[in-house]
């Protein structure tokens, strides 16, 4: 069985026999027979596919937008869509393709549908073709989306007068570039050509990055020891160390000689006069007598007397002074004292 296929280097349709295909011609073709709608303008939709004519290697997936390439390769990828508009202005529609469910830069394309014309809807029919590099088991999705959701992808049924067949909503076809149909001999070799002129030399590239150092080489042999330099000039003073801890008491020394006693010193400022003390008691037995001319004397008695700012004393006998001192004047003898004037006893 053979199958038109459209080749895509050559830009011609080219016989593939599909009867027993090779494991070097993988391909597919898909259809699907509903009519398929938007309810938004701002959503995308994926096209989906229900009908396989065949295949080696790509095929329908899950979900049925999805179509599987099981092997690596470059890729033919054909589809047709059949758009019609039942509103009364021309809608634009956009279809673009997704791989692995990403979208494929710069693969959008845009089309114009016409409005309703009386009783028919506006209707056009667009090709698109993609040459996809494809890895195994990668997925190419179709998507769309339009301005009115007066545009549907519409499937025409069968007509009669003359009978025809089932117009489909997509048609989908995908085969491997570099194995559209047989490989023909391979052809005489041809004489060399002339060599063509020398180009101009190239840009100097840039400098590569350094190597890694190589091992280092054995030492030399010890040089002969050179002149003695002259002395260089004496250097800068260092700065003053830090003061060191101080060291322990050393040993007491001798007691010097007694100095030469010094001058006396001037005579302090004369007290302030303390205060009268108590009266004491009167170490004499006798009498405090304050008449001008001195009583009779009395043997045993003493008599004090206070005449012109003197005292006058007159003892008989002995007399004890604080239980220890005794004196003794003669007998009617008389001892006076001027004031400020003072006597003491020995023992």
């Amino acid at each position: 069985m053979l199958k038109l296929v459209f080749n895509p280097i050559s830009g011609q349709f080219d016989y593939v026999d599909v009867t027993t295909p090779s494991t070097s011609s993988y391909w597919g073709s898909f259809y699907d027979t509903t009519t398929q709608t938007i309810a938004s303008t701002t959503t995308e939709y994926p096209v989906t596919m229900n009908t396989t004519v065949g295949g080696n290697g790509v095929a329908i997936g899950s979900p049925t937008s999805r179509v599987v390439f099981s092997n690596a390769g470059v890729y033919s990828i054909t589809f047709s869509l059949q758009f019609d508009n039942s509103g009364a202005d021309d809608q634009l529609a956009t279809v673009w393709i997704k791989k692995n469910g990403t979208n494929i830069t710069d693969s959008a394309s845009v089309t114009s549908i016409p409005k309703k014309h009386g009783s028919d809807n506006g209707a056009i029919i667009t090709t698109i073709n993609y040459v996809l590099d494809l890895q195994a088991n990668d997925y190419i999705q179709v998507y769309w989306r339009a301005d009115s959701t007066n545009v549907r992808l519409v499937t025409v049924a069968a007509g009669s007068s003359p009978t025809r067949p089932l117009s489909p909503s997509i048609i989908y076809t995908a085969t491997l570039a570099n194995a559209i149909g047989s490989k023909g001999d391979t052809g005489a070799t041809g004489s060399a050509g002339v060599q063509g002129d020398t180009g101009t030399q190239g840009v100097k590239g840039d400098t590569g990055t350094q190597g890694d150092t190589g091992i280092t080489g054995d030492t030399g042999a010890t040089g002969s020891k050179g002149d003695t330099g002259t002395q260089g000039q004496k250097g800068d003073t260092g700065s003053q160390g830090i003061k060191g801890d101080t060291g322990n008491n050393g040993v007491k020394g001798d007691t010097g000689s007694q100095g030469i006693k010094g001058d006396t010193g001037s005579q302090g400022i004369k007290g302030d006069t303390g205060t009268q003390g108590d009266t004491g008691v009167n170490p004499f037995k006798g009498k405090y007598n304050t008449d001008p001319s001195l009583p009779s004397v009395i043997n045993g008695d003493q008599y004090w007397n206070n005449l012109d700012n003197k005292i006058q004393i007159y003892v008989d006998e002995w007399r004890e002074l604080n239980g220890a001192e005794r004196f003794k004047f003669q007998d009617d003898s008389l001892f006076q004292m001027q004031n400020d004037s003072y006597f003491q006893f020995q023992d």
